[in-house]
C-alpha cells in the first residue's frame, strides 16, 4: 500500500476520511473501515499526509 509504505509510522496513519480530516492517526484496518463506512474528503486533493509532495498535482476524483 502506497501509504504504508511512504508513512514515518506505517503503524499510524493520518485518516482521510470525512470524519477524521485527515487529524487522527489509525491503524491500516481502522483507515479501511472509515473510508468505507464515512468516504473519503472529496476536498483533500493532495496527498501530503500520505508521501505525496505539495508541489504534486492534485488527483482528479471526478475523472473528466
Amino acid at each position: 500500500m502506497f501509504t504504508v509504505e511512504r508513512s514515518n509510522n506505517p503503524n499510524r496513519i493520518k485518516c482521510p476520511c470525512i470524519r477524521c480530516g485527515c487529524l487522527e492517526n489509525v491503524t491500516v484496518e481502522v483507515l479501511r473501515d472509515h473510508l468505507f463506512v464515512n468516504g473519503i474528503d472529496k476536498g483533500y486533493t493532495r496527498w501530503i499526509w500520505h508521501g505525496e509532495s505539495a508541489r504534486d498535482r492534485p488527483i482528479n476524483f471526478d475523472n473528466k
